[in-house]
């Protein structure tokens, strides 16, 4: 048997004893770390899926855009009989998500009785694998993804980060070894200001804009397999889905209009809406002004409250209703 001491050893060093002891210190460290419980500075993106108490008749989803984008005590009380709202947006995600979070649901008996899908449509164009396998699916969820065939490496490293909790949690331990706080994020304007109705003068420039927001629309293989199951799982359950593309400070508007971004985000509405009964009651991105948001991406609480209030005036005579309250078709 080697001696795995043999490593300190200025003679007679055995470099697979070196190997193999790496090898158990990381697994040692890496079990330790996976039974702690999760870090109160890790990322916004919540790992468990919180289902509402009883089936919703308005189901909000989406990314954090439709999270921090939709006040639902506001969407509820707009809405005529004011329905039972609830939100399965989570901060992170993309449309290869929504599958899985509505299989849950169903799973559970809690199926929605109408949804309303505002993402920011720029996911369509990432690939988020790794953090769907390594960060939310369970076994069997995995095991669903690799039969699918798309993107096995991806899958494989997903299940690595799975695995690992340095690799799941590299985000949030990077930040923190930079010093900078987990889910800060640019310009952002204070509630207090705001509410006090000294609204700062915000303006983003085009400069600022990440590179993700100067691509022009489109879809990769991966997020349009699942999102196309998310919309069937949706038919077979007789659950109509009702799209609006979420608004956005005027640099983006204006590196969008330059790449022709709703040109072609146009065409793919109008399949789903052909193909999947998909209702799309905002196709076009709307631009709202600088001080609406808190970041790039994000609406402070009076930009949420404008949107919510925009959801509400199209969704309104869309949704199926009776006696005060949402029936399926």
């Amino acid at each position: 048997m080697r001696n795995l001491l043999s490593i300190f050893s200025s003679k007679h060093r055995d470099p697979f004893a070196a190997v193999i002891l790496f090898a158990l210190i990381v697994v040692g460290v890496e079990t330790i770390l996976g039974l702690l419980p999760d870090p109160k500075w890790r990322g916004a993106f919540v790992r468990t899926l919180s289902l509402p108490p009883r089936s919703p008749d308005v189901q909000v989803m989406g990314d954090s855009v439709a999270l921090e984008g939709v006040v639902l005590p506001t969407l509820s009380t707009e809405l005529p009989g004011h329905p039972f709202v609830w939100t399965l947006a989570k901060s992170a995600t993309g449309p290869e998500f929504t599958y899985f979070m509505l299989q849950r649901e169903l799973a559970a008996g809690l199926a929605p009785k109408a949804i309303v899908y505002a993402p920011a449509p720029h996911t369509f164009g990432t690939d988020r694998i790794p953090l769907l396998v390594g960060g939310f699916c369970t076994w069997p969820e995995i095991w669903e993804v690799a039969r699918s065939g798309k993107a096995p490496m991806d899958v494989l490293y997903g299940i690595f980060c799975k695995l690992s909790f340095t690799l799941r949690n590299r985000e949030p331990l990077g930040e923190m070894l930079r010093g900078k706080k987990a889910g800060q994020t640019l310009n952002a304007v204070s509630m207090k200001e705001v509410s006090a109705g000294l609204r700062p003068e915000m303006h983003f420039v085009a400069e600022q804009i990440p590179a993700v927001f100067k691509n022009d629309f489109s879809v990769k293989p991966f997020p349009k397999t699942f999102f196309e199951k998310f919309l069937t799982l949706a038919q077979e359950r007789h659950i109509p889905v009702y799209w609006l593309t979420p608004p956005i400070v005027p640099a983006i508007g204006e590196t969008r209009q330059a790449c022709h971004f709703d040109q072609h985000l146009i065409p793919f509405l109008e399949d789903i809406h052909q193909r999947d009964g998909v209702q799309i009651l905002q196709a076009e991105s709307m631009v709202y002004q600088d001080y609406l948001f808190k970041d790039f991406m994000h609406l402070n609480q009076e930009g949420a409250d404008k949107f919510t209030k925009f959801m509400a005036d199209k969704l309104a005579p869309a949704l199926p209703q009776t006696s005060g309250t949402i029936k399926a078709p």
